[in-house]
């Protein structure tokens, strides 16, 4: 699903970008917004993953 998320969300928002909506309390109004805030956002989510993956790993790895 991860793979063909880029895809999906080109097809549905490529020629939508710039359409505004009521602000969201961070100011976000448009679809163009919310995807860079989105973005920005899993790739915090990724790194919490892989440091949680480097720790579990280095602690199988001493036993």
């Amino acid at each position: 699903m991860l793979q063909q998320q880029p895809v999906t969300i080109q097809e549905k928002y490529q020629d939508r970008l710039e359409e505004e909506f009521a602000p969201t309390e961070m100011g976000i109004h448009t679809i163009e917004q919310v995807l860079i805030r989105t973005i920005y956002h899993e790739g915090l989510h990724l790194s919490a993953i892989q440091a949680i993956k480097r720790q579990l790993d280095s602690k199988a790895g001493r036993n």
